[in-house]
């Protein structure tokens, strides 16, 4: 019974980042400048591979190590970290093609009060994710997801966990570059 009381707030926060991520898309976001990705000249370049059979997103939980995150403390780590706050109450790192990742509470519905900052407590931590279906997902957003991630777990003295509660390894972050992405040269 513990178990279900632990996983079935992360199960709704997965769903509802899902929706709403894929409701809050425009057209104007699925149309690339260049039919490969990239601009300029450039010597190498990635190849997206075929992820239909692969998680839409990838989620890392930001889990405290001690006491819950208070919300002056969330508001302070995640914007020094660069990311604003916006659509449906959760923080986003912006790049020129849109939304690189977006950071909300690990409880569901994931919503981050910024009106009432001093109520606001995380208990579970964060959940940062990031869309891999998303035409802008490449190597470069992926690794800002981790860095990012990481510079924030060490700010506000907390652990970076994956959904099957492991600890993040580099083997992991080598995984999915393999899985999402293929390199070749120009």
């Amino acid at each position: 019974m513990i178990d279900y009381l632990y996983w079935a707030p992360m199960g709704v926060i997965y769903l509802t980042c899902c929706y709403f991520l894929f409701t809050t898309r425009s057209s104007s976001n699925l149309v690339s400048k260049h039919p490969l990705g990239y601009e300029g000249e450039q010597k190498q370049f990635d190849i997206p591979k075929d992820t239909s059979n692969l998680p839409a997103h990838l989620t890392l939980f930001i889990q405290p190590k001690s006491n819950a995150f208070s919300g002056y403390e969330i508001y302070q780590t995640l914007s020094s970290s660069g990311l604003k706050y916006g659509e449906h109450q959760m923080f986003h790192l912006m790049h020129d093609s849109g939304i690189v990742f977006s950071v909300c509470d690990a409880n569901a519905p994931g919503a981050l009060d910024l009106n009432d900052l001093g109520q606001t407590e995380c208990p579970n931590g964060l959940a940062a994710f990031i869309d891999t279906q998303s035409l802008q997902f490449n190597p470069q957003h992926l690794k800002l997801f981790v860095d990012t991630s990481k510079l924030i777990a060490e700010d506000l003295d907390a652990n970076i966990i994956l959904e099957d509660q492991s600890p993040l390894e580099p083997s992991t972050i080598d995984i999915w570059h393999s899985q999402y992405f293929a390199t070749e040269s120009a």
